[in-house]
């Protein structure tokens, strides 16, 4: 099998697995149905496989970050709805809680740091660290562009037209609000543009101290406790939603630091950032017994032993090769 197929199959499969295999979003059940399986393969894998292209065919560093972001807003605000549908199944107690302007801010904030981050940006990462010497090779051409885009149009529609659906069985139904809609699309738009518009622009600091690798690890574990866990505390406690909110504010502005001054130091290396991948999905393989025996999501534990043998392997190839790139600097 030709390389670049084999490394446009990896994505595909990847971003998904980790995205809603892994995090139990998706259990094996509904994972593994054909139907879902591919709904779930098209839209996460071939909009991360666009992200990607995009990434090389514009030579951008940091600004791929907007492109991530814009792939969550597309998810949950335009095709699943659940910034504004507040009868969507997974905001329980944070559906009206920190609503404005028909918005679910809290929830909106959390979902675009997860999808643009577990969903898009890791994925990515730990494919680039296997075969980093791929990095900046296009691995579609333009006919497949246009037919990666159309594949990911598909369930786009597809879960459109089924949420709309689901709605004549609320006895409040949800009606979607076409200002909201266009104007995430036009918030879309706009972050796609920004990326473009900084695609020669790199960062690469060195002001602050380098932390060691092990607090990367730490520093991704927590992410996810504070992204998934945060607002349902905040909510379930009654604290008022705008200090949330501002909260959230704060741990964004601490997490873009974070990436500025740490991720994209100059002294960083494969360990660093490998450590925080590590980290961060640990946080999912270690819950996944709760969404086993607690949720009742037959079958989450078997994924979380696999991803957890998967991950050590993974870690195992980066470090050996980590190790050989550091004998040839000697």
């Amino acid at each position: 099998m030709e390389m670049k197929t084999k490394l446009i199959l990896l994505i595909v499969l990847l971003s998904p697995v980790l995205g809603e295999l892994l995090s139990g979003s998706a259990p094996p059940v509904e994972f593994f149905n054909p139907f879902g399986f591919f709904i779930l393969v098209a839209f996460y894998g071939g909009s991360t496989l666009l992200i990607r292209e995009a990434r090389v065919r514009w030579g951008l560093q940091w600004s791929v970050v907007l492109l991530a972001i814009a792939y969550g807003i597309i998810e949950e605000g335009v095709m699943m709805q659940s910034f504004f549908n507040f009868n969507h199944a997974d905001l329980g107690v944070l559906s009206h809680y920190g609503e404005f302007f028909g918005i679910h801010v809290p929830w909106t904030i959390s979902l675009i740091l997860y999808h643009a981050t577990i969903s898009t940006l890791i994925p990515l990462a730990m494919v680039d660290f296997i075969w980093p010497s791929y990095k900046t090779t296009s691995l579609l051409s333009k006919r497949g562009i246009i037919a990666t885009m159309l594949i990911v149009l598909i369930p786009t529609v597809l879960l459109m037209m089924v949420v709309w659906q689901q709605q004549a069985d609320f006895a409040i139904p949800y009606e979607p609000n076409p200002v909201l809609l266009i104007g995430c699309l036009v918030v879309i738009g706009i972050l796609c543009w920004v990326a473009y518009y900084f695609r020669d622009h790199v960062i690469s600091t060195k002001k602050i101290r380098l932390l060691p690798s092990w607090v990367f690890g730490i520093v991704g574990f927590l992410l996810y406790f504070w992204v998934l866990f945060f607002t349902n505390i905040c909510a379930e406690t009654n604290l008022k939603s705008v200090v949330t909110i501002g909260l959230q504010v704060v741990g964004i502005i601490l997490l873009i630091l974070f990436g500025v001054f740490q991720l994209l130091h100059k002294d960083s290396k494969i360990s660093h950032v490998s450590n925080f991948i590590v980290g961060s999905l640990l946080f999912f393989i270690v819950i996944t017994p709760i969404h086993e025996f607690t949720l009742g999501s037959v079958g989450m534990l078997p994924v979380g032993i696999l991803s957890g043998i998967m991950l050590f392997y993974w870690r195992r190839i980066i470090g050996t090769r980590n190790q050989m790139d550091m004998d040839l600097r000697e």
